[in-house]
């Protein structure tokens, strides 16, 4: 499972990928675990549809995805 709490997605996921993405974009390399962690987050249909909803008018060259 690659949920942080439990077996469902949570607040908490929310958080780590905030954070991790924001570990990426300002250039920190990541542990293999954690970019594996991130990489499952992106992959939700439910980030995708809220990572557009709140960026589609940003244009941000820094955050690899």
């Amino acid at each position: 499972d690659r949920r942080l709490w439990g077996d469902t997605f949570s607040e908490i996921d929310i958080l780590m990928v905030i954070a991790l993405d924001w570990a990426r974009a300002v250039g920190i390399e990541l542990p293999e675990k954690a970019a594996q962690y991130r990489r499952f987050m992106h992959q939700r249909a439910a980030y995708k549809s809220a990572f557009a909803h709140n960026f589609h008018d940003l244009q941000i060259p820094t955050i690899k995805r």
